[in-house]
C-alpha cells in the first residue's frame, strides 16, 4: 500500500517512530523508545537543537543541547526537520528534567513521550 522504509509513523498525540521494515503482509516500525532511536529535535520555546534517543524504560533523553540554552523543565520538543528522516513539527515530548555535567560542553534533557505508547492502537505512516 505504499509503506516504504524509513517513513515515519505519528498517532494524533506525536511520533511514534519510522518504518524499519516492509513485508509484503506487514511493515515494522521501530518506536522512538529503542534504544536504536534517533530523531534531530528542537525546543519550541527556545529553539534550542539536539538528538532524542530511546534507552531504558518509557522516557526518552536529549542530547547535545548547548550550554547557555536557557531549557526549562515543561518546555515541548518537535521534530526539527533535519536529517533525512523525520519531517519538521511533530510533538516528541515534553522535558521534565535537565542534567549538566560539570565542565561539560552539552545538557541532556530527560523527555516524556507525547505518545501513550501503553494504549497505542492505530498509526498514520507519513513520508518526508
Amino acid at each position: 500500500d505504499g509503506v516504504k522504509k524509513h517513513m515515519v509513523a505519528v498517532t494524533h498525540e506525536g511520533l511514534v517512530g519510522c518504518v524499519s521494515g516492509v513485508f509484503r503482509n506487514s511493515s515494522r516500525i521501530r518506536l522512538i523508545l529503542d534504544y536504536r532511536s534517533a530523531v534531530p529535535a528542537v525546543v519550541s520555546e527556545t529553539r534550542s537543537l539536539g538528538i532524542v534517543y530511546g534507552g531504558e524504560g518509557r522516557l526518552l533523553t536529549m542530547k547535545y543541547i548547548s550550554i547557555d540554552s536557557g531549557l526549562k523543565p515543561g518546555f515541548m520538543v518537535y521534530t526539527s526537520g533535519l536529517g533525512t528522516v523525520f519531517p519538521k513539527g511533530i510533538l516528541i515530548g515534553e522535558i521534565l528534567s535537565l542534567r549538566e555535567e560539570v565542565g561539560a560542553l552539552f545538557k541532556t534533557a530527560e523527555i516524556k513521550p507525547a505518545v501513550d505508547f501503553g494504549s497505542l492502537e492505530n498509526l498514520i505512516i507519513v513520508g518526508k
